[in-house]
């Protein structure tokens, strides 16, 4: 994919809008630039969006709860399932960190790993994996047949071997851009690849639950208008506020396509990460909101009419004739007028600016319609 130019001044692109050739001017509120951008046909579906759903530390190195989310996703007809890969604790908290003791309860082996990768595999699932340090990077290398994508961690952003590492991954990669600015991740962005097009950025940020007022989600238009990466948005809001199916929306808006939602098995029970997770029933509905989305967008083209637009097309005013008119007479805008009619004979299809200055073909009652045919 070729990046777009990176003038972050620009309007923001968007594979669910597309804003480009329109700069609205506060004065006037006319459009200018290209006036009648072409109108898009590409009505939007599951296929445009990618669903994941992340796993983080909830299994508290119990493999048997892993397993159940891995099930959970299926069910729930994610397309992604995502795992925080950590195999050298101590290479990722520094000695005497209080949390180094807890985490290391929570790390799985090797054969562990690919028993879970292969069952989500089995299941249908991509897997997005996110190495926290270099031996859990290299297990993604050498597992690259079987994971999709690879994250760097927002709290990795500057770990220069990760970098490294990202660099040979083969596959998608993804940078999570939570907590950091602009200019930060345009500069990760040239240091990575000269052509980064293909990287998403996955906005959010881990605090659990985010504040609405915190989300800052238009940052998600300046960061791809920047990059022209593919955004994502990884909502860590409470699991209890169904406000998160609106914030995907808005997010789809501003032009994500990935979207990211923690799982377990039981949504509200008491474990690492859960403040923000749901479980299998409610990535259902994730996807139901998205469909009812899709379907109120349409496919975008303004030259196009369904049938109830057609319908209340029709009840416009017609053109009548302000006065008797005899055959042969000029249509003027002193002997035209617009009336909304109970019953229309024929077609109307005619305005003003068609008919002055031309003559009528037969004989026209005041207030009568004046149909195509009636025109010379």
């Amino acid at each position: 994919m070729k990046r777009v130019p990176r003038s972050i001044s620009r309007p923001a692109s968007s594979s669910a809008i597309n804003l480009s050739g329109w700069k609205w001017s506060s004065a006037s509120r006319e459009p200018s630039g290209n006036q009648y951008p072409e109108s898009s046909t590409m009505k939007p579906s599951m296929n445009d969006i990618t669903l994941v759903a992340e796993t983080a530390f909830s299994h508290e190195g119990d493999l048997a709860y892993l397993q159940k989310q891995v099930e959970g996703a299926a069910k729930g007809g994610a397309d992604a399932i995502k795992f925080q890969i950590l195999l050298e604790p101590e290479q990722y908290f520094a000695a005497g960190h209080p949390s180094l003791a807890r985490i290391a309860d929570m790390v799985f082996n090797l054969q562990e790993w690919d028993e879970v990768i292969n069952l989500a595999v089995s299941l249908g699932l991509k897997v997005v994996a996110l190495p926290l340090e270099e031996a859990a990077f290299r297990y993604c290398l050498e597992r690259a047949s079987l994971i999709g994508a690879v994250e760097l961690h927002s709290v990795c952003f500057h770990d220069l071997h990760l970098q490294e590492m990202l660099k040979e991954w083969p596959g998608t990669k993804i940078i999570g851009i939570g907590g950091r600015s602009l200019v930060e991740v345009m500069q990760l962005l040239e240091a990575l690849s000269s052509d980064y097009g293909d990287i998403v950025l996955m906005a959010g940020f881990q605090s659990f639950p985010t504040r609405l007022a915190d989300l800052e989600l238009a940052k998600l238009a300046r960061f791809a208008a920047a990059s022209g990466c593919t955004m994502g948005y990884a909502d860590h809001t409470a699991y209890d506020d169904a406000i998160y199916h609106q914030l995907n929306a808005f997010a789809y808006l501003l032009g994500a396509s990935w979207f990211e939602k923690h799982l377990v098995e039981k949504a509200g029970e008491s474990r690492t990460d859960y403040e923000s997770a749901v479980d299998w029933r409610e990535f259902q509905r994730i996807k139901d909101h998205f469909q009812e989305l899709f379907a109120c967008l349409g496919e975008g083209d303004a030259e196009k009419l369904n049938e109830r637009e057609v319908i209340y097309r029709n009840r416009e005013k017609s053109l009548v004739a302000a006065e008797s008119l005899a055959a042969g007479d000029v249509f003027t805008s002193a002997n035209l007028a617009c009336r909304v009619l109970a019953r229309k004979d024929g077609k109307s299809g005619r305005h003003f600016s068609e008919i002055v200055g031309h003559r009528s073909v037969r004989a026209i009652k005041s207030g009568e319609m004046i149909r195509m045919q009636d025109v010379e």
